[in-house]
């Protein structure tokens, strides 16, 4: 009894504390109900927003309809029309980027994949003139902090070196993201997900080795450490 009460069910997406992320060529904005890609700026409505964080929680596995309840809908009993009109409306949103693909399973739910963008599309589209002029003058500045960077090493005169090896710092069967060096870089903090739908918290590690220490814990969402 105790080993089942101890899973934690899916929350309901508190939008105001998700991240922004990527999918191909789309950046996607939860706090802000926004889309931007190639199709532009594009609005989401609250819940449509809430089916897509969960979606891609997912990290490209199946995302079953019960917890697509659970995430969008904070457990409600949701019908089948308001769902798929959620999806549809995700999918028109979408459509700009080939590279997103929105799967249906059947009597499952739902799986959503980014693909790396085609080479079709690899040039992006012309800004506006407002946007051009402003590229054009952020790098000038990089050139300009560039040469004097390089400057400044060149003065300085440094040793050459190499990097010599790398290894793993972790390696358990789970999700872990927002990694954070100890300012000494002797510990690593991030953020420990034992499932793709369950909240995050946040763990510390020796880079030198040992079990990873769990610093919270909890039905809230911890995530990016520092």
């Amino acid at each position: 009894m105790n080993e089942l009460t101890s899973i934690r069910p899916p929350r309901e997406i508190v939008l105001a504390y998700e991240p922004p992320f990527r999918l191909a060529r789309t950046e996607v904005r939860p706090a802000e109900l926004k889309l931007e890609g190639p199709g532009g700026v594009r609005a989401l409505e609250p819940r449509v927003m809430k089916v897509l964080v969960a979606m891609h929680r997912g990290l490209g596995a199946v995302v079953s309809r019960d917890s697509l309840g659970e995430q969008a809908w904070g457990g409600r009993i949701v019908s089948e029309d308001a769902l798929t009109r959620c999806v549809v409306q995700l999918r028109k949103a979408l459509a700009p980027d080939a590279d997103i693909v929105l799967e249906t399973i059947p009597t499952v739910g739902y799986r959503l994949e980014a693909r790396e963008p085609s080479a079709a599309f690899a040039t992006a589209a012309p800004a506006p003139a407002r946007r051009r002029w402003r590229l054009g003058a952020y790098q000038f500045l990089a050139v300009m902090l560039a040469l004097a960077a390089a400057a400044w090493l060149w003065t300085q005169r440094p040793q050459p070196w190499a990097v010599s090896e790398f290894r793993p710092l972790t390696s358990e069967p789970t999700f872990k993201t927002h990694p954070a060096l100890s300012p000494d870089g002797r510990q690593l903090a991030y953020a420990y997900q034992p499932r793709s739908y369950a909240p995050r918290d946040i763990h510390l590690r020796a880079v030198a080795g040992g079990e990873p220490a769990p610093v919270t814990s909890g039905p809230d969402d911890d995530f990016a450490p520092a």
